[in-house]
């Protein structure tokens, strides 16, 4: 038996990169994946992957910023597959060459809050009825930028 053979697992920012991989690694253990970006052709690609290798997955555009839409995420999910067994919180917004603190401004520091923080707070949420039901999980994928200096700042 695979490892997550039957769970249901939703993975923002899966279009690409990290969330991509996992959320192909996840249905080659037996997951059914919820595939969550916000570029449609990204996300069709991943999803075909998926289950051109035999697995099960679909694809919900959306942005995570809006709570309205992490509603409907968690509402298709269930409607769907019947549960929710894993969360990964994986989206994330980040510039290489951040501002100094000095210049960067209220709008840009809000757009980062909104992107990085606040979905994982809301989709949690919302998650944990169905994730309770099942002893699910919840995965916060971070950066390792927090942990490291930068000497133009």
């Amino acid at each position: 038996m695979k490892k997550i053979e039957g769970k249901v697992a939703i993975i923002t920012g899966s279009t690409s990169g990290i969330g991509s991989a996992t959320a192909m690694l996840f249905a080659e253990e037996g997951a059914k994946v919820v595939v969550v970006g916000r570029n449609a052709e990204r996300g069709n690609k991943v999803v075909d992957v998926i289950k051109a290798k035999g697995g099960e997955a679909i694809l919900f555009i959306g942005d995570v910023t809006d709570e309205n839409e992490l509603e409907k995420l968690i509402a298709t999910t269930i409607q769907k597959f019947g549960k929710l067994d894993i969360l990964m919180n994986n989206v994330a917004m980040f510039n290489l060459t951040a501002p100094a603190i000095e210049t960067i401004t209220g709008e840009e520091w809000d757009s980062y809050f909104a992107t990085n923080v606040k979905p994982v707070f809301l989709l949690s949420k919302l998650a944990y009825p169905y994730l309770k039901n099942t002893k699910g999980n919840i995965v916060n994928i971070a950066s390792i930028a927090a942990l490291m200096a930068s000497s133009d700042n």
